[in-house]
């Protein structure tokens, strides 16, 4: 379920995993949790674009109010077997630059090969 502006400011403190960040008083949190749909992508919006700090807040709060529920954050659509072409970090740990033009050519574009 979508959550509105409205729906947000009704939410209390404790349905959020960190503080809010204003100083004006303002504000409630960040990261709302108040269901697990919400609780997931808390995770995953954490692990995408927060600090090693911001993680572990957001991992903690969502093991008390949801015991059992998986804490690892998403999993990695750009892997083989995920559905998605190598990119980024995975890329350059496991392929190798062309040496040239010609072997450049040989070797194709990345993302018309299946993984």
């Amino acid at each position: 379920m979508k959550l509105t502006a409205k729906g947000r400011k009704a939410l209390p403190k404790s349905d959020f995993a960190v503080p809010s960040k204003r100083t004006d008083g303002g504000g409630k949190g960040g990261y709302p949790i108040e269901n697990k749909g919400h609780a997931k992508a808390a995770l995953a919006r954490a692990d995408e674009f927060g600090s090693p700090k911001l993680k572990a807040e957001v991992r903690e709060k969502v093991e008390r109010k949801f015991p059992g529920m998986e804490v690892k954050g998403k999993e990695p659509s750009n892997l083989p077997g995920k559905g998605g072409v190598p990119t980024g970090a995975h890329y350059q740990a496991n392929h190798r630059a062309p040496e040239s033009h010609d072997e450049f050519h040989k070797l194709g574009n990345p993302g018309d090969k299946a993984y």
